[in-house]
């Protein structure tokens, strides 16, 4: 699991990611609210672009957005601009905006491209009633703050799953004792988050 960072250069990029798949390791390449891509004349379009032309040949798995549900519960009188304030990991957007995203990934990435989209993170799948999910191929959650096993994290899985995709964990918390084998034996696939804050200081 990688964030694609453009101010990487491409032959670094392409040397790392080339290691890995010599090691059958495959890499999930993540378009977060780290990529930047707003410095491009027509961001998330250019940004995808750029990206795929750069690594498109190595990489088929991506994930779309990142978080965009992040703080969102039934009820709330959030705005979009507070929910980003209080979560600047995430990428909040309109369920709108999620749909027209995903449908320029889908676009630009290829019909063979594997898209899991967007990594919800509010635990209400709700949210994602609102959001057009032909362009993706799995949908992607981050059941943290839930135990291995738990009716919690079982019924929230249903509830995902419940859109007619396969779920897949893009991000859980790699400290939960038991929650490797669980995702395991339950999970489409599965990646853990870092093991510690100093592996991902931010």
């Amino acid at each position: 699991r990688c964030t694609y960072h453009p101010d990487v250069p491409v032959s670094q990029g392409r040397a790392w990611l080339q290691e890995l798949r010599s090691l059958d390791i495959t890499t999930l390449m993540v378009f977060d609210n780290d990529c930047h891509f707003w410095t491009a004349p027509d961001p998330w379009r250019d940004g995808v672009a750029r990206a795929r032309n750069a690594y498109g040949d190595i990489v088929s798995i991506f994930q779309c957005l990142n978080e965009p549900d992040a703080g969102w519960y039934p009820g709330t009188t959030e705005t979009l601009e507070e929910r980003a304030a209080h979560h600047p990991s995430s990428w909040v957007m309109s369920q709108a905006d999620v749909t027209a995203h995903l449908w320029v990934a889908r676009d630009f990435l290829g019909p063979v491209a594997i898209i899991i989209g967007p990594g919800l993170s509010s635990g209400h799948s709700e949210w994602a009633a609102g959001v057009g999910w032909r362009p993706v191929n799995m949908l992607g959650v981050h059941p943290y703050a839930k135990a291995p096993g738990s009716p919690e994290l079982v019924a929230l899985i249903a509830a995902y799953s419940a859109y007619g995709l396969p779920v897949a964990a893009t991000e859980y918390d790699a400290t939960t004792v038991g929650m490797h084998t669980w995702m395991a034996k339950n999970m489409s696939v599965a990646w853990a988050f870092c093991w510690s804050n100093s592996m991902h200081p931010q």
